[in-house]
């Protein structure tokens, strides 16, 4: 568990489930991320299970909940992920609409970057976005990082998707920062 001036980030739970639901199918998600296929509270479950708790367990890292210190209420999420085609983990971070621009994500992020360095050497970081989400590129050159090149994900099939929106690679350098 981490702790900031307003948060508590925690790993996802299956009690999670009707936030990850929220925040999976929000305009934004689906618009900036993608559309997971994910309706109801079962599937939610589901994702949980199959997927964020195998992926906390092996690797220590995934998706994070972030909650408001003073109500709990999940807000958001931030996690370090290792894509198969990146030689790097990748940082990720989404909010519910109502939580953006105050400040949380920023919060948030550098607090969990803080907390995984000290459980892991990484000489540099990426992160991934969409070419048409100003705000998380805004975000990410707060934090420092800079734009390396295109990203071109993968499909289910782990072959290009060429159907897929543009998106940018950023990295930050742990060396330079």
């Amino acid at each position: 568990m981490i702790e900031t001036n307003r948060c508590i980030i925690r790993p996802v739970a299956i009690s999670d489930a009707p936030f990850i639901l929220e925040l999976l199918t929000s305009a934004l998600w689906r618009r900036f991320i993608g559309d997971r296929g994910i309706t109801s509270v079962d599937q939610a479950k589901t994702i949980i299970q199959q997927t964020y708790l195998p992926l906390i367990e092996r690797t220590g890292c995934g998706p994070y909940v972030v909650t408001l210190k003073d109500t709990a209420q999940a807000i958001g999420t931030v996690g370090i992920y290792q894509r198969e085609n990146l030689k790097h983990p990748d940082l990720g971070f989404a909010f519910l609409p109502n939580y953006l621009n105050q400040g949380f994500g920023y919060e948030a992020s550098m607090a969990h970057l803080t907390f995984v360095r000290t459980k892991m050497v990484l000489p540099l970081i990426y992160a991934i976005t969409n070419d048409d989400n100003i705000a998380a590129q805004r975000l990410l050159l707060k934090m420092n990082f800079t734009r390396k090149e295109a990203y071109q994900p993968l499909n289910q099939e782990g072959e290009p998707d060429l159907g897929a929106v543009p998106m940018g690679l950023y990295m930050l350098n742990f060396q330079e920062n």
